[in-house]
């Protein structure tokens, strides 16, 4: 199959390779035309050079992760599946077992149980080695690989007792010797085409009684491998394509440069040359930066569609991967195209009414993980809470998002502030001035170059590109865009001490318009006879969707908190049926949060709150009872233990 190929002929990488070559005969070509002199430096082709390498070794690097993630996915079901088995006495069926025997149905149907609640294996079963050498099935389920919810056909029929193991393979006899093997190369029989792993299953004195086999679609895989090194690789190509078209206009520059030289014979003249020149540069740029977004708006669009066709975790978290890494990208073209509007006087600003404190949470909320991540305190304080103003949200939204950005950048202890007023004018209580300060405790800025802010391509200091990165334009469309809407930025700064940027706008009041509003309806999403209202606390982003499939699956509606200060606070706000913790989180742990939230609850109100940990070590069970926990369970969940936890907490009303 094409995907195969791709995937064992290393394909995506001839075609990377091939689009580099044919961007760099394109852009050569190009510059051939306006300079027959023009020519990439050596040291330019060496960076190409290596972010080819650079890009090829991402892509195996992606690849073995992916190789890795179906690793560790059987490296936590297999042994589980296998241990089962042993204590449902699989090593009792023999192949003389009959077909109707109350243990060998009792296996298929766990077998079954495990397959449906485990879409991403494909075939579960179980093989032996007899006395005489003969290497035979045991218990091989039906299996529906078409999802219908029916075992039709030759190929879904279960496997009868004893069938031959025909075709043996040195990993099939490594895992009857008691070895436990994953075999990633892909394997085609008459069920189809597949990844495996091999898991020994033991008798009461150790010895190996059987083998329990796990199938996963190799197609699934395949796609989930491409699309990984397909990631790797569009991203090295995007940045060699800024790259080439970033060197092909500096020597197309330096050629009218050089060609302006030769021509000027006057102060007039030299002038017009130069006049010239910035608006070919300027047509370049915004020419370049479409040509780049163009591609852009592809990968992100088609990117949406594929979140819009059946995809499984792994597949979403990876295009959901791409589309984030695209929009960074896109925002930078943004960044020229809205620079070269700004220049041609063409940018048209909105006046509409919208509600303040949507664009301050907006802001609040996107900036919160990147202040979490490099240990800074983010706070906001808003003294126009509940105002409705008249203007332009989305560009109030774009400055300041530059300005709490720069903050977070260049501080790297303390906090960042954000203040915000509006202040009515004497005259008319209906306009005013809407004021935001940004404080920050960063690196400062020395009062001799401040001025060098609001410059295009320039930062304080070229130390701080090599360190913080970036290109300098945010601060002057930042400038920019405040200038046409009647304001300014201000900035204090004390190296070493931090900065305060001031954005002052006049602003009047406006009036959002509302819905006729429609009785509430029960949200589609929770099905009429859930068995109650349930908080989550889950700091794991992997755990978190696991636990809310198996809870939505059980019947629950669901919230979730990342820590254990939101779910204190969540459960002290809202009325919940059963909390479920977990005992390991952040900020504040899920013992401490029970005794908080028990300290919190209502004479004779008690709340069933049920305890997830990854720590099985003993006394752990004692510590979760005595904060206040009514039921302990150690991870991995299984749905079968959380249904029974759950009915032991929490009846239907």
């Amino acid at each position: 199959m094409i995907a195969y190929s791709f995937l064992n002929y290393h394909l995506d990488e001839a075609v990377f390779v091939a689009l580099t070559l044919v961007t760099l005969w394109v852009s050569r070509r190009i510059i051939r035309r306006r300079n027959r002199r023009g020519k990439f430096p050596v040291l330019f082709l060496v960076l190409i050079v290596l972010l080819v390498a650079g890009g090829l070794g991402f892509a195996r690097y992606a690849e073995h992760n992916e190789r890795g993630q179906i690793r560790r996915l059987v490296a936590g079901l297999a042994p589980t599946f296998a241990h089962e088995l042993e204590a449902m006495g699989h090593g009792k069926i023999t192949p003389q077992t009959p077909p109707d025997d109350p243990a060998y149905l009792a296996v298929i149907e766990r077998e079954k149980a495990w397959l449906k609640f485990n879409p991403d294996v494909a075939d579960i079963y179980t093989y032996r080695r007899l006395p005489d050498g003969k290497i035979v099935f045991i218990a091989d389920s039906e299996t529906d690989y078409n999802h219908d919810g029916k075992y039709e056909g030759e190929r879904e029929q279960r496997t009868a007792i004893g069938e031959p193991y025909e075709t043996p393979t040195k990993n099939t006899l490594k895992a009857l010797a008691g070895q436990p093997v994953f075999d990633d190369e892909i394997v085609t029989d008459e069920w189809g085409t597949w990844v495996s792993f091999d898991q020994p299953m033991f008798d009461a004195q150790g010895r190996v009684e059987g083998v329990l086999g796990v199938d996963f679609p190799a197609d699934a895989w395949i796609s989930s491998i491409l699309t990984a090194r397909a990631t790797s690789l569009a991203i090295a190509y995007i940045l060699i394509l800024t790259l080439i078209s970033s060197g092909s206009l500096n020597i197309l520059m330096r050629a009218e440069i050089e060609e302006r030289k030769r021509t000027e014979v006057a102060l007039i003249v030299a002038k017009e040359e130069a006049d010239r020149s910035n608006r070919a540069k300027s047509d370049f740029l915004a020419s370049m930066s479409h040509e780049i977004r163009t591609p852009m708006n592809g990968i992100i669009g088609f990117g949406s569609l594929l979140l819009e066709t059946p995809l499984n975790p792994e597949q979403r978290d990876f295009v959901l991967t791409l589309s984030k890494s695209a929009d960074s990208l896109l925002a930078l073209i943004n960044d020229i195209l809205d620079l070269s509007k700004i220049e041609a006087g063409h940018v048209d600003l909105e006046h509409v009414p919208y509600p303040l404190d949507e664009t301050i949470d907006d802001l609040h909320l996107l900036l919160a993980t990147t202040a979490e991540e490099k240990g800074l305190a983010f706070r906001v304080n808003n003294h126009a809470a509940g105002l409705v103003l008249s203007g332009d949200p989305h560009r109030l939204r774009q400055v300041l998002m530059n300005l709490l950005g720069n903050a977070l950048k260049f501080t790297s202890h303390g906090e960042v502030v954000l203040d915000v007023s509006w202040t009515p004018s004497p005259a008319a209580p209906y306009e005013g001035l809407l004021r935001c300060a940004v404080r920050d405790t960063g690196i400062g800025i020395p009062a001799d170059k401040i001025d060098r802010l609001f410059q295009k391509f320039s930062q304080v200091d070229a130390s701080t590109t090599r360190r913080y990165g970036g290109t300098g334009l945010g601060l002057v469309i930042s400038q920019e865009l405040t200038r046409l809407m009647g304001g300014r930025i201000g900035v204090i700064s004390t190296p070493g001490k931090g900065s305060i940027f001031t954005l002052e706008i006049p602003s009047k009041i406006g009036v959002k318009t509302v819905p006729p509003s429609t009785p509430a309806a029960s949200s589609p999403r929770f099905p009429d006879g859930s068995r109650g209202h349930a908080l989550l606390a889950e700091d794991n982003a992997i755990n978190q969707k696991l636990a809310e499939f198996m809870l939505r699956k059980l019947g629950y509606r669901i919230d979730i908190a990342i820590n254990g200060h939101e779910a204190v606070r969540m459960a002290t706000a809202g009325a919940y049926d059963v909390i479920l913790l977990d005992c390991e989180m952040p900020e504040l742990d899920g013992l401490s949060a029970t005794r908080a939230i028990r300290a919190s609850e209502p004479v004779g109100h008690r709340v069933p709150i049920i305890a997830i940990t990854a720590n099985a070590m003993m006394g752990t069970r004692e510590k979760c009872l005595a904060a206040g926990m009514d039921i302990y369970l150690t991870k991995p969940i299984q749905l079968d233990r959380l249904r029974t936890a759950l009915d032991s907490v929490h009846k239907p009303a």
